[in-house]
């Protein structure tokens, strides 16, 4: 019989406890998703009012994040997919809003993409990127998934 030190199994729990902790959060309790009006490319303003009355999926990224990159398949999937059914609006941070235009090309991003800010960063508790959050279409917040196996269990929650 193999034998395990405290120290080893200490070690086991802790990156168990933090890989179901960047998973997944549970589900919120009937909580109004907070207002946002963010700019996107050209003119583009968005509002979380634009999206009432379908689910929205929010996506925070960094167009150099090489988790997000990994996420990223799976949302374009979803977005092609989505056949009305719901929207998604990409957030991004660490790109100049200058550069977006040539970012969202390059990647061949083809959903709606807003600069992030602060505010709501802060709004959301948005903890890092990839960032997912699931908004119904009375406009209370469902779930948020984080990280790049988050993509994948909104791809089966939503998908």
């Amino acid at each position: 019989m193999k034998k395990y030190s405290l120290r080893s199994l200490y070690k086991t729990a802790i990156a168990s406890l933090v890989i179901s902790l960047i998973c997944a959060y549970p589900s919120f309790a009937a909580t109004n998703a907070p207002d946002f009006s963010l700019h996107g490319e050209g003119d583009a303003i968005y509002r979380l009012s634009d999206f009432k009355g379908k689910p929205l999926i929010l996506f925070f990224f960094s167009f150099s994040c090489g988790h997000c990159e990994r996420a990223m398949p799976v949302i374009k999937e979803l977005y092609k997919n989505s056949k009305g059914k719901y929207n998604i609006l990409g957030i991004v941070y660490g790109t100049p809003k200058e550069d977006m235009k040539y970012k969202i090309i390059e990647t061949g991003t083809d959903f709606p993409v807003a600069k992030g800010t602060k505010k709501i960063r802060e709004d959301y508790k948005v903890s890092g990127t990839p960032y997912f959050l699931v908004i119904g279409p009375d406009g209370t917040l469902k779930e948020r998934f984080v990280g790049e196996k988050g993509a994948e269990m909104l791809k089966k929650r939503v998908g």
